[in-house]
Parts: C-alpha cells; sequence; structure tokens
C-alpha cells in the first residue's frame, strides 16, 4: 500500500514538475566550402551557458555576432536552447578546423573548413550588380553529376527581383538546398552575394551548352538619393528611387563523354562514391525451415539520383525461396551534392534444413573522380538451416500424397521453385477445413458489399475514371507517333517511359530496359536497342523514327492487370564490349 502511495507521489511530481532535459552544445556551418574573401555563419546551440568562441580568433576574423533563445516543452520535457550567429572572414587560403565550442560542460564537435582560390570570373568587378556563374567540372561522363553554380553580387540594395533557372532539355536539372547568402570583397569594394546550385545530369554526349542565367529586377538608385525633390513622399521615403537592371551571366560550355567501352556491368552507374550495405532482421539471423529471415540491402549513390539506381537482385539459391518487398527509394543531399538510396527487402525462407549457400552479389560502377571501373561484392554466405517443426525427418524421403498440401502458386517469389515439405496429421486437416470455409464466406461476403457498392455508382462516375486513363494512354500514343514521325529519338524514349508508367503505375523508374523485359517480344528488343543506340552513341547517327513506329506501335499493348510488378533482366539491351 505504502510503495503504491509512493508511485501515485511520484507520477504527481513528474506532472506539476516537467524533466529538463540533458545539456548539450552543437555547432554547425552554413558552408564547408568557401572561396578567399567569402564569409561564413557558425550556427552554436546551446542549453548550458554561452559559448567560447575566444579560439576561433586565431583562424579568423569575428564580424558579427547575432543571439536568440527559444523555450519549448516537449512530453513533459522543458528545453531552453540559445543559439548564437557568428559571422566568420577566413584570414587565409587552406583548410581550417573550427576546435570545439565548450558552454558549461559540454562542447561541440569540431568541424573543418575549406578555403579555396577565387575561382569565379572577375570580370564585371566594380559594377553595383552582377552575375557569375560556373561548373564544377569541365569534362564529365553522360548520366553522371555536373554542378553547376550561380552567384548574384550586389552593393546596392534590391527592392524585387527574379532568377532565371537551367531550362536544358538534353538534361535532369535538380536544385540543391536553398539560396545562402554571405559578404566577400571585390577590389576592396563590399558584396552581399546570393549564390544558387544545381545538379544537373546531361543524357546526351557531345558539346553540351548551359545558357546565361539572367537577373532581372528593381534596385534602388544611388545616383538620385542626394538629389532634391519637392514631392513630400520623397522625403518620408528618404529619397530612395529605384531603377530596373537585368543583367546575365556568361554562357558555359562543357564536354559529355560516352559511357566508356571498357564499363561492365547491366548498369551504367557514374559516381563520386557507391556504398553497398547487408543487414539482417534478426541480427544475427537464425534459419529454420519454412520461418522466414529478413534481409536488407541498402544501396548509397554519392552524385547519383534514386531514379538512376537498378534495382538489387540477388541470385536464386537452392534450398530457399526469396520474396521481395516494396523497394525504399529516395534522393537526399550531402556534402553538396546528391545521393540516391535504394533500400530492397528481402523475405528469406528456407525450404530444407541443412548447409545453404547465399550466392555472391556484385555490382560495377564508374568512379567518376579515379576515372575507373570499381566493383562491390557482398561476398557470398554459407547459413546453416535448422529442421522445422512441421518438416519430415528425413528430406530425401517423399511424403506421402495424401498428406501434402496443395500447390499454391507464388508470383512475388525470387530465387529457387522447390516445394515446401510438409506433413500434417490427421486433426489439423479438420482445422484448415473450417479456417478456409471461413475464409472464402468473408470473401463471398465482402464482394457482395462491393457489387452493391458499385451498382449504387453513378454512372458517370465510372465512365470519367474510363475517359480520364484512355484520353491520358492517347496524348502518350500521339506524343509517340509525332516523336517518330519527326525522327526525334529522344522525345521518343520520353513518351516510351510515360507510356510504361501508365502501363505500370506501381514501377519505380521505367526504362527502356523495363519495357523490354515486360513485353518480351525479340523484334521490339532490337528496335529498343537501335534506339539506345542511337541516344548514347559517340557520334551522332541517324533514325529511321517511321519505321520505328511501324515496328514498335503493333507491340504497345497495355497490360490487362498491374499486378505483376515483377521485371526480368535483359542484358542483350545494353551490350558490353568484353
Amino acid at each position: 500500500m505504502v510503495v503504491q502511495r509512493l508511485k501515485v507521489l511520484f507520477s504527481l511530481i513528474l506532472l506539476f514538475f516537467p524533466v529538463l532535459s540533458m545539456a548539450k552544445v552543437t555547432a554547425t556551418v552554413d558552408r564547408n566550402v568557401i572561396e578567399e574573401g567569402e564569409t561564413l555563419q557558425l550556427i552554436i546551440q546551446s542549453d548550458d551557458g554561452e559559448p567560447d568562441i575566444n579560439l576561433l580568433n586565431r583562424d579568423f576574423q569575428i564580424l558579427g555576432t547575432s543571439q536568440s533563445s527559444k523555450v519549448s516543452i516537449i512530453n513533459g520535457s522543458v528545453n531552453s536552447v540559445k543559439e548564437w550567429i557568428i559571422s566568420l572572414a577566413p584570414k587565409r587560403i587552406g583548410t581550417f578546423v573550427i576546435p570545439p565550442i565548450r558552454a558549461g560542460n559540454q562542447a561541440s564537435a569540431p568541424i573543418r573548413v575549406q578555403v579555396n582560390k577565387p575561382s569565379f570570373a572577375a570580370s564585371s568587378q566594380g559594377a553595383d550588380i552582377f552575375l557569375e556563374a560556373k561548373v564544377d567540372m569541365q569534362s564529365v561522363y553522360v548520366q553522371s553529376q555536373v554542378i553547376y553554380t550561380v552567384r548574384l553580387y550586389r552593393a546596392v540594395e534590391i527592392r524585387e527581383g527574379s532568377l532565371t533557372e537551367p531550362d536544358l532539355s538534353d538534361a535532369v536539372v535538380e536544385r540543391l538546398g536553398e539560396d545562402v547568402t554571405f559578404q566577400t570583397r571585390r577590389d576592396g569594394r563590399l558584396y552581399q552575394v546570393t549564390e544558387r546550385r544545381f545538379a544537373i545530369f546531361p543524357q546526351k554526349s557531345g558539346t553540351f551548352p548551359i545558357a546565361s542565367t539572367v537577373f532581372q529586377g528593381q534596385v534602388v538608385d544611388n545616383r538620385n538619393s542626394n538629389r532634391r525633390s519637392n514631392d513630400p513622399f520623397d522625403r518620408f521615403f528618404q529619397n530612395q528611387r529605384t531603377k530596373r537592371v537585368r543583367v546575365k551571366s556568361d554562357a558555359v560550355e562543357i564536354n559529355v563523354n560516352p559511357q566508356p567501352d571498357d564499363a561492365e556491368g547491366d548498369f551504367w552507374l557514374p559516381a563520386k562514391r557507391i556504398i553497398l550495405t547487408e543487414s539482417w532482421s534478426p541480427e544475427p539471423p537464425q534459419f529454420k525451415v519454412g520461418e522466414p529471415v529478413t534481409r536488407t540491402l541498402r544501396m548509397e549513390a554519392f552524385g547519383l539520383t534514386a531514379a538512376q539506381l537498378p534495382e538489387l537482385k540477388p541470385l536464386s539459391s537452392s534450398g530457399l525461396k526469396q520474396y521481395a518487398d516494396q523497394p525504399m527509394v529516395k534522393t537526399g543531399m550531402q556534402d553538396g551534392m546528391l545521393v540516391g538510396v535504394r533500400e530492397e527487402k528481402f523475405a528469406i525462407v528456407p525450404t530444407q534444413s541443412g548447409k545453404i549457400i547465399l550466392p555472391e552479389l556484385r555490382l560495377y560502377w564508374w568512379d567518376t573522380e579515379m576515372n575507373k571501373q570499381e566493383v562491390i561484392t557482398i561476398p557470398p554466405k554459407v547459413i546453416d538451416v535448422a529442421p522445422g517443426e512441421i518438416t519430415s525427418p528425413n528430406n530425401n524421403i517423399p511424403v506421402p500424397a495424401q498428406n501434402q498440401q496443395p500447390n499454391v502458386p507464388e508470383s512475388s517469389a525470387i530465387g529457387s521453385d522447390i516445394p515446401i515439405n510438409t506433413a500434417t496429421n490427421a486433426g489439423h486437416w479438420k482445422i484448415l477445413a473450417i479456417a478456409a470455409a471461413a475464409a472464402w464466406f468473408i470473401t463471398l461476403l465482402g464482394w457482395i458489399m462491393y457489387w452493391r457498392k458499385v451498382k449504387r455508382m453513378p454512372i458517370d462516375s465510372k465512365t470519367t475514371f474510363a475517359a480520364d486513363t484512355s484520353v491520358s494512354v492517347s496524348a502518350i500514343n500521339k506524343q509517340f507517333k509525332k516523336a517518330c514521325q519527326n525522327n526525334d529519338a529522344s522525345e521518343a524514349k520520353q513518351a516510351l517511359v510515360a507510356w510504361a508508367q501508365a502501363a505500370w503505375p506501381n514501377s519505380a523508374s521505367p526504362s527502356l530496359s523495363f519495357i523490354a523485359g515486360k513485353l518480351q517480344d525479340s523484334t521490339l528488343n532490337q528496335s529498343l536497342r537501335e534506339l539506345n543506340d542511337v541516344l548514347y552513341a559517340t557520334e551522332k547517327k541517324n533514325w529511321d523514327g517511321k519505321k520505328f513506329w511501324d515496328i514498335v506501335s503493333p507491340r504497345l499493348k497495355m497490360p490487362r492487370s498491374h499486378s505483376d510488378n515483377t521485371v526480368k533482366s535483359l542484358p542483350g539491351l545494353y551490350p558490353q564490349s568484353s
């Protein structure tokens, strides 16, 4: 009784006197790589006193500091955090480490900052406002990442304005994060700089131009600020008249190299770094006949989007079945570049006891920084499978036919097709029969309720849905036909991909290989291979779109069901030189 009262009293104390969270200090910067003369911002958050920033004076000039605070209550926990924003100017070129910032009894992690020589052109120095643009690499491979950076310099106040973005027909363009604002000096003049970055993935080899970026807007006209005016509103607004400006950057041109002839593998993956990992649930895995174990394969590609990553398909193995789950794909950003992530889970169900070998998983990719072929492997794994509870003691002895369960088709299985031999006693059959009858009755009842609902549905709504679907597919077919008539190979490929997305909406990233694997037609395969060769050829090739239309269009038939999401591999579509 006393213990129970103490528990109630302790609960009341927690309710009326919230628990304070543990103290911590964090430090981040808005940019890790800057150029000489530029500034960066150091953001420090602490809930345990003011930070000691004296160590920063060794490598940086402290230009200014601002402070703010906020208090939050989450699940009864009070959290009071103060934030300091410190503007820093590096004293020289090189690599610096911002030391751990201490506040109270806690300290932040160190931060590395790289200060480079100026890389932007200085032709517009002295102007009140100007634009500069650059790319991080002048020569890249097809479908690899190019970082395109635009900077707007201004020594005057902007009232309003807009900045154009790259509009490229033969490339995929992704914006990298939000705009970054900082200060820099040019010829002794202080400029406010707004930086915007894009990731560009050229889809064709050859010379690749990026047109000028344009800024247009209104800025304060300082030339008129000292002139006297009889307008009282001018005096009220401190004589700040504006003028319209339009400035543009220089155009940029890069060289896009085709896929190397010696590149191996079924997929072309030009990246800065690729990480392939394997994990199990439970960990460590314990295998038993008939019981599933989850295997997770995760690929992280630095310099690629998630849409560019292939399926992770382990080879089948005798003695087990593999069931693939819906993959998780996402594109994030790390270290100033895009990072594509693809994660796939497989339920592995052993069908026999003993030792079973999981085959090696091999992934080829092209290192764009070292300019060479790389390969990642997950080595083969020998697993020990224990007998299941209902498995026959000797798998080599056939189970009597009257005690075997009927075969159930498993369309989603990936791997071995060896059936699972099971044996049950007579009493279990009664339970199974009752369960099957109950499931059948529930299914029948559900269908009756569904058809009653369909009959009550207005005719117009069902007709509209069918019409919308047919209009969408019809528009894609018109686009495809027009592209073929104009001998536009790139537009034809885009129309085919759009058709595949309409035909199999659950697919992650349809491609020419995906379509060929779905339709399984040798003539279609040959035509798609020719289209692929034209798109990624080193030199421009002629393409007969009308002939392509005559061959491919009769074979593009919308599937009756979208339930089959498996894609058979088609190594012949992207041949590799030996």
